[in-house]
């Protein structure tokens, strides 16, 4: 081997992993949101006092379904939350459809690594999913639950993780 080709070589290599390293920094520097599900109690949202009117409404009521986004990245994100939508199957639930909490206190300005959480009556949301209760313990079902929201310009955050288990009423990550 000629020291030209050896010289040749180191350069393709170079080349190589230099862009390896900018494609994986651009990746790495990506806006990313976090989205969990969980059961929780209207008792968490009692916070404020115009909350007990709208309470007033519901006679009976299954809980709340909290949604909590968390910013992951290293940038600023400016979330819509009116672009939430909760789908499972070919239907889906939008947050136009229903009553929510914590939706007066949500800042849409997320900083890096910064959570904020809004709460969905989960009657409202089982009804427009079609999730029927089952009649016993052992024909309940389990329904997978994707989530999507978007930001001021319109880039889709998504997760599919969770599924929704009928029986005991709770959120599992997948």
């Amino acid at each position: 081997m000629s020291l030209d080709l050896i010289i040749k070589v180191c350069g393709v290599l170079g080349f190589v992993i230099s862009l390896a390293t900018f494609i994986l920094t651009r990746y790495e520097k990506r806006k990313k949101i976090e989205i969990e599900l969980f059961s929780s109690a209207i008792d968490e949202f009692e916070s404020n006092d115009d909350l007990v009117p709208r309470l007033s409404l519901f006679k009976v009521c299954d809980g709340v379904l909290k949604i909590r986004f968390i910013n992951i990245s290293q940038h600023s994100i400016i979330l819509k939350p009116r672009t939430l939508t909760i789908k499972t199957g070919k239907y889906s639930y939008n947050l136009n459809q229903g009553d929510f909490l914590r939706m007066d206190t949500f800042d849409e300005l997320m900083p890096p690594n910064s959570m904020r959480e809004i709460g969905v009556y989960f009657d409202e949301m089982k009804s427009s999913l079609n999730i029927k209760d089952s009649k016993n313990f052992t024909e309940a079902e389990e329904y997978s639950l994707k989530v999507t929201i978007c930001d001021h310009v319109g880039k889709k955050f998504r997760n599919n993780m969770y599924t929704y288990e009928e029986a005991t009423n709770r959120y599992l990550k997948k």
